[in-house]
Order: structure tokens, then sequence, then C-alpha cells
């Protein structure tokens, strides 16, 4: 059944490096003929001048390559189904094992033969030709492939060669070596802290190799590491933790717990420190909502409208699902309004302070500030009245203005 599979992939890999080629050799003859100057000199017949006589490449060419694959494909497909039958062959009992063996021995390197001849002829289809347009690139996964066909054939008429012992002590040996090189890749795992992938390495080793001494050995290794820097890294949040909290970042601390807690998901103490500081910041958050609430009834109690809308606005920000953020968005308009008419107020008592300053050029610029901000309010009539005269003032001589 291995022999079949790898035939039919040789077939299907063989019809796509083939398409490729057609690609490529059209191309190359399109671009021929493009370039033919021979095709301008039959246009132009009435031309006193001869055609210049330049040898083309026939077209055959360009799908020679097409044809030396396909035939070299199909050839190693046929091979490959012939040894599938005679592996199975080797299980009838009117042939011997040592005949069965010589045989496959004779089609295994018959089979690395044609594989390395149709690398060859591979590499050589692609060569560009003298006239070619985007010649195929062999690639270089291919050439990857075909070096580990070829290595894995090699192994293969090896084995064929040996008897059952021999092969049982081949296999043991195999085993062996995996296992060394996944023992030293735990170890490594194991050293950088990759405790994720060391566990599933060591889970893949006890099962091929269950209760042997290094496997045990290095399951030991990691739970004593695991355990070292557990305890090492459990301190060191502690710590931070705790300079965390005393500094109320309350989010930093507990995203420091929640990261430990992946690492070490089963860590009691780890546990109830997470939930103490869930607890604590949610009395945080209710301490200072309650604090800037208690901010904005004094703001609105004293009449500070402007004071009271940044704590509103600093509140909403911080807390927008809190319980009372539904109430004092209702109250929002309401004070908003009268922020506006506290500032506005302000701002007319500071134009008359400049009016009786004789500053009139900082007034009709205020001014016209007050107009632009509020174009509705009470004031807009006057203003506008005002304006004109402020401007006139800054550019001639001071005079008395009428007081607002």
């Amino acid at each position: 059944m291995l022999f079949r599979g790898v035939a039919i992939f040789v077939l299907f890999l063989t019809t796509t490096i083939c398409g490729m080629q057609v690609l490529g050799a059209v191309a190359a003859t399109q671009q021929q003929n493009a370039t033919d100057p021979n095709r301008d000199a039959k246009k132009n017949s009435d031309s006193s001048e001869p055609p210049r006589a330049e040898a083309s490449t026939p077209v055959i060419v360009y799908y020679t390559p097409v044809v030396i694959t396909l035939v070299a494909g199909v050839a190693l497909a046929t091979l490959l189904e012939g040894i599938s039958r005679l592996s199975q062959l080797q299980h009838s009992p009117s042939e011997t094992a040592s005949s069965s063996n010589i045989r496959l021995f004779s089609a295994l390197a018959d089979l690395q033969t044609a594989i390395t001849s149709l690398g060859a002829q591979l590499q050589s289809a692609v060569q560009p030709a003298p006239i070619q347009a985007a010649p195929v690139a062999q690639s270089p996964a291919l050439e990857l492939h075909m070096e580990r066909m070829v290595k894995l054939l090699e192994e293969m008429k090896e084995v064929s060669m040996l008897d059952e012992a021999q092969r049982q002590t081949r296999r043991k040996q195999t085993m062996l070596r995996r296992k060394a090189t996944r023992l030293e890749e735990a170890a490594r795992h194991i050293n950088r802290q990759n405790w994720e992938e060391a566990d599933a390495l060591l889970h893949l080793l006890e099962s091929l190799h269950p209760g042997e001494p290094d496997v045990l050995a290095c399951r030991n290794q990691l739970n004593d590491a695991r355990i070292a820097s557990q305890a090492d890294q459990w301190d060191q949040l502690q710590r931070s933790v705790d300079e965390l909290l005393s500094l109320s970042k309350y989010e930093e601390a507990l995203l420091a717990t929640t990261a430990f807690l992946d690492r070490f998901p089963s860590h009691p103490d780890c546990q109830q420190l997470a939930m103490r500081i869930r607890h604590d910041t949610l009395a945080h958050a209710e301490a200072v909502s309650n604090r800037m609430y208690e901010e904005i009834k004094s703001a609105v109690e004293s009449r500070q409208w402007r004071a009271a809308l940044d704590a509103i606005q600093r509140f909403l920000e911080q807390f927008p699902d809190h319980a009372k953020a539904a109430k004092i968005r209702n109250q929002v308009r309401v004070i908003q309004k009268n922020a506006e008419i506290e500032e506005r107020h302000e701002l007319e008592e500071k134009i008359r302070e400049l009016i009786s300053a004789k500053q009139y050029t900082e007034a009709a610029d205020l001014s016209e500030s007050v107009l632009s901000r509020f174009p509705e309010s009470p004031q807009t009539a006057y203003l506008t009245e005002l304006l004109p005269k402020l401007r006139e003032r800054s550019t001639a001589d001071p005079q008395e203005v009428p007081a607002t």
C-alpha cells in the first residue's frame, strides 16, 4: 500500500510539473513569434531590402521537457506499482524469504536509480532554452523531497536484506536513538521553562517507554523545576502585587495575578489572592464613585455649575455603568445650561473691565468670541451693537464707551 500511494503521488506531481512546463512552452513560443524579424519582412514584401536571416528555435524544442517529464513520471509510477505487487508476493508461502529479499532489494535499487534519473531530467528540463520566456524554475521543496525519497529508499534497501532478528535489533536501536533525542529536547524545554511543551513530550515518551528509568528521571526533573520556578515566581508576584495595591493600581495587580494563574492554574494561594484583589477593586471603585458623587452634589448646592459639570464628565467617563450614572445623566442638561449662563456672566463682567480700562481691542476680541460661542444668548443683540463701536474706538483716540 505504501508504494502504491507513492505511485499516485508521483503521477500527481508529474501532471503538475507537465502543466507548468506546457505554460512555459506556450509563453516562449508566443515570445518567439512576437520577436521574429522575418514576420515583419514578410508583411513588407515590397521593401527593397531583403529580410535578415536569423535562425529561430523549433517549437518542438520547447515541448521536449514536457515529454521527458511525462515519460519519466509514468515509468516511475509503473515501477512503484510493480514493487507494491512484489511486496505482496513476499508473503506467499511458495517463495522463500531469501529470494523475496533479493528481488525486493533489486527493485528498490532500480527505484532509487529511477528517482535520481528523474531529478536529473527535471533539472535539465528547467534550463532556459535559447529563447524562453518565464522559464519554469525547479522548486527547492521538490529537490528536498527527491533527496528525502532517495535516502529513504537507501534505508529500505538495507532493511530488505536483513533477517527478522536483525530487523528487531535495528528497530530497537532506532527507538533508542529517538528516545535519546526526545529526552534532550525535553531537557531543553525544561531549562527554558516551557512546561507545556516538555510535559507533552514526556507524555509521548511515557507511552512509548513506560517505566524506563531515564524517562522517569526526566519527569522528576520537570516536576522539581516547575515547583522551584513556581515558588520563585510566587514570591516575586506577591512583592509586585503589594506594591501595585499600595499605589491603588488594582487593574495591573489583577493582570499580573491572572498571568501567573495562566502558567500555574492550580495554585491555591494565587487563586485566593485574585479573589481578594477583585473584592478590593470593587470596594475601591465604590469609594471613588461615592466621593465623586458627593463632589457633584456639593458643587450643585453651591451653584458652581462649571465645577459640577466637570465632575459629572469625570464620573461618567470612569463609571459609565454605575447605578448613579442614570440619575446624573438626567441632570446634565440643566447643569450644562446653568454652566453656560455662569460663564457668559463672567465673560460679560470681563468685557466691562476691559472697557473701563480702555482696552478696546481686547474687549472687541472677547465680544466676538462670546458671539461665536453663544449665538443665541440674551446678550447677542447688545454685543452685536457694541462690537462696531469697540472696533472704531480701538483705532481712534480713547473715548468713553457707553457702560454695559
